[in-house]
């Protein structure tokens, strides 16, 4: 309507009609248009002011004012519900930059443990003695205990007195902090945006799955292309796949209630018709753009009518100069209820912090095991010193007996 508006300029009185069938127009049988194209050839009105697009076929017949708009193919699919997972907690980082932390703090008290040994500095070459033991400072233990605690924030109670050292330590309590910074905010993304992960991505790869079945909406311009016989081969295997599921959808609305009822159909069409559907929808649906190339959108009129120069012109200049995109993201997306829940705080609860509750509860429980290995230990080194002593009082008592025997006998 505010398309319209302004071309007021040049048509000063307009009736609207609506398409007589819904669709935008295809041929019939090779005979007869249907849809807004039909219309238009029949004379019901003067010129279709809707985005078509513009195809050969349809060019043979009508005459487009425009183009005003470009148009590409994408797929409209249901959103699939990921459960949460119980270590999501640690998404932010993949393995390998879990493993490769693992592997920093390892490396950093190894070489802890070299600079402090080898360093003339230290307070273990110098001889310096402190409130606790220097040897502390060049156990290999105690440098990778100080490599945990600070890659964990926590204070430590032996600091390194050599230079190199401390350069150590200070450039990974710097790393620290930055892994620290962005685990954080990346925790936050995940906490407050829902991550949207669509089975397909191209055209390509929804031809080689079976688990999906495609859609198409008759009357549509992707529905002539993917039909035509010289198409692409991509085209014509999701063609015949649509054939397949015998479906007779001629309106993006019952398609779009076809895939909101069965997430195993995915619907393929227009890309500026689906974002319209996706904004109505942004919670239940998404799309993914095909790069298979662009194609334009205009205005129809029967050839020959005295207005079709100026309103193609005046169309395209208000292209050029962003009028069409400015009233497409106004009136187009007004139906966007993703705006007001894209930041919404999603709450912890069980189901989400189960994954620190299973890391707490197994090294607890490697805690109580080694617990339990220390005690074993520790018995059986009592027991090893405990058997030589009573060796020696069997032996100290036999030798006794053997002097007593020796003297009764004298």
């Amino acid at each position: 309507m505010k398309l319209l508006i302004r071309l007021r300029s040049i048509i000063s009185r307009y009736e609207l009609y609506s398409s007589s069938d819904g669709m935008y127009g295809d041929m019939i049988n090779d005979t007869h248009w249907n849809g807004l194209i039909g219309d238009l050839l029949n004379k019901n009105f003067d010129f279709a002011a809707a985005a078509i697009t513009i195809t050969k076929s349809r060019s043979k017949v009508v005459q487009y004012l425009g183009p005003f708009m470009e148009e590409k193919t994408s797929i409209l699919m249901v959103i699939p519900t990921s459960p949460w997972g119980l270590f999501r907690m640690l998404q932010p980082f993949k393995l390998d930059v879990w493993l490769l932390l693992a592997i920093c703090i390892i490396l950093v008290g190894c070489l802890l443990y070299y600079t402090t040994r080898r360093s003339p500095l230290s307070s273990y070459n110098q001889g310096i003695q402190t409130e606790r033991t220097n040897d502390e400072e060049v156990s290999f233990s105690e440098n990778l205990w100080c490599s945990v605690k600070s890659f964990l924030s926590q204070g430590l109670e032996v600091y390194p007195v050599a230079s190199s050292a401390r350069t150590i330590l200070l450039s990974f309590w710097l790393l620290a902090l930055l892994t620290r910074v962005f685990w954080q905010a990346d925790m936050t993304a995940h906490l407050t945006r829902k991550p949207n992960k669509l089975p397909i991505n191209s055209l390509e790869e929804f031809a080689a799955q079976d688990k999906i079945r495609p859609l198409l909406i008759k009357g549509t311009a992707t529905y002539q292309m993917f039909k035509d016989p010289a198409a692409y081969e991509v085209h014509r295997r999701l063609y015949q796949k649509h054939v397949e599921q015998r479906s007779n959808l001629t309106t993006l609305s019952q398609a779009v209630k076809m895939i909101l009822n069965n997430s195993q159909y995915a619907v393929i069409g227009g890309h500026h018709t689906l974002s319209y559907a996706t904004a109505v929808h942004c919670l239940e649906l998404d799309w993914v753009s095909d790069d298979g190339g662009n194609y334009h959108l205009g205005f129809a009129a029967l050839p020959g009518e005295r207005y079709t120069e100026a309103v193609s012109l005046y169309l395209s200049k208000l292209k050029e100069t962003g009028v069409i995109d400015r009233l497409r993201n106004k009136w187009w997306f007004t139906m966007n209820k993703c705006s007001i829940h894209e930041t919404e705080y999603h709450s912890l609860g069980i189901q989400r912090s189960a994954g620190a509750l299973i890391i707490l509860t197994a090294f607890v429980a490697l805690s109580l095991l080694s617990l339990l290995v220390e005690m074993a230990w520790e018995r059986l080194a009592r027991n090893r010193k405990t058997v030589p002593e009573s060796d020696q009082r069997s032996v100290v008592d036999e030798k006794g007996d053997y002097e007593c025997q020796e003297y009764e006998v004298e």
